[in-house]
């Protein structure tokens, strides 16, 4: 999530991040590693799937996290988009690129994106609106609702702000996933 991408970034698009997120900065890194890579060997095929958010069972990922707390931080009057992908369709996306040659990146998510307030309407979990300022500032607001303010915000205020989505196409027409 970042105010200066796309609304839905296709693969060919460079994704900007928030530098102080470290697993998606290093998911950046790591791409441009390859594509260093594959420079160096342009015959080898190689195949990227970009996930969006992992969700399933006992599957730990932030945004799970996030959906599973008592009280959800949200940023008072923002309502991003995102997109979810279930555990199940990840490991189908992962034997589909290793039984066929896929070359190239591919954006693997959800059709539908949902605001963050229904997702989390439908985990049935409250959250509680900070103003967007505040939140920014460093303040320790935190304070007010724990002791205890390790993991309460478990991503980034930018990804309770901007919408987080990406563009399926290619994924569709070129692999058949959906």
């Amino acid at each position: 999530a970042h105010p200066n991408n796309p609304f839905f970034m296709t693969e060919e698009h460079d994704f900007q991040c928030s530098p102080g997120y470290a697993y998606v900065r290093d998911l950046r890194d790591i791409e441009t590693f390859i594509n260093g890579f594959l420079r160096q060997h342009p015959e080898m095929i190689l195949t990227v799937l970009r996930f969006a958010n992992i969700l399933g069972h006992g599957y730990p990922s932030p945004l799970a996290h996030q959906l599973s707390l008592p009280v959800a931080p949200t940023l008072m009057g923002f309502h991003p988009l995102l997109q979810v992908l279930h555990r199940d369709d990840a490991t189908r996306a992962l034997v589909k690129a290793m039984q066929e040659d896929y070359d190239g990146v591919y954006n693997i998510a959800a059709s539908d994106p949902l605001p963050l307030c229904k997702m989390l309407r439908i985990c049935r979990t409250p959250n509680i609106p900070i103003f967007h300022p505040l939140a920014y500032s460093g303040f320790r607001w935190t304070r007010m609702i724990s002791k205890r303010t390790d993991n309460l915000v478990p991503l980034p205020w930018d990804y309770l702000r901007y919408p987080w989505t990406v563009s399926i196409e290619k994924a569709e027409a070129e692999m058949g996933f959906s």
